[in-house]
């Protein structure tokens, strides 16, 4: 539904009201027909996921417009944006798995989760410098920036992702571990995508 109102409606704000509307639908059929235990636990993960509005289409031309369409932008190339500091942050996902396996495989998942949040919040904060250039007031080059703020993301954001999904493997049903995995894998999906329209809608 998502897919064919994105190709066939022009309007941000008739998206972000068909992506809403899916969403809840979404939560009122889990509440629904699964169990209480599992649809509180989708639930917040989905609301979490929804809260975290993305504005990467945004920041990708802020990054990468060139000094004749924004004088006063970083001018990153396409190529550094995504390449550079994609695989950076994929590297430094793989130390945050490294880094809960070792450290915080025994912590509480009620402590993971919220501190991670808050420090994920935090970090993705640090966006805002980059936007106001107040960087560059501390001679502080973009890319070395944005590569740190990317690392830092990377790895807060995988320390709050491992508990989850050892949390869904462990609520899911005997017998019924690929479909109900498949479920809270698509739900949380769904909620990213409700972020990203809400970002797209702002």
């Amino acid at each position: 539904a998502l897919a064919f109102c994105s190709v066939a409606v022009r309007s941000l704000r008739v998206k972000f009201a068909a992506a809403c509307s899916v969403g809840f639908l979404n939560l009122i059929l889990f509440s629904v027909f699964i169990r209480p235990s599992i649809a509180r636990i989708n639930a917040f993960f989905f609301l979490q996921n929804v809260f975290h509005i993305g504005t990467h289409g945004a920041s990708f031309y802020f990054f990468t417009d060139d000094e004749k369409q924004y004088p006063e932008g970083p001018h990153f190339s396409a190529s550094f944006f995504v390449t550079t500091i994609g695989m950076v942050a994929s590297i430094f996902g793989l130390l945050g798995m490294v880094g809960y396996n070792r450290f915080a495989k025994r912590w509480k998942y009620r402590s993971i989760v919220m501190y991670a949040s808050v420090a994920y919040m935090v970090v993705n904060c640090l966006s805002a410098i980059v936007f106001l250039r107040l960087n560059l007031r501390f001679n502080v080059p973009d890319s070395v920036f944005m590569v740190a703020s990317s690392a830092m993301q990377s790895v807060i954001g995988q320390l709050g992702w491992m508990p989850l999904t050892v949390m869904l493997a462990q609520l899911c049903p005997d017998g019924l571990e690929t479909t109900m995995y498949a479920l809270l894998a698509g739900s949380l999906n769904l909620g990213g995508a409700v972020a990203n329209y809400a970002g797209a809608f702002v």
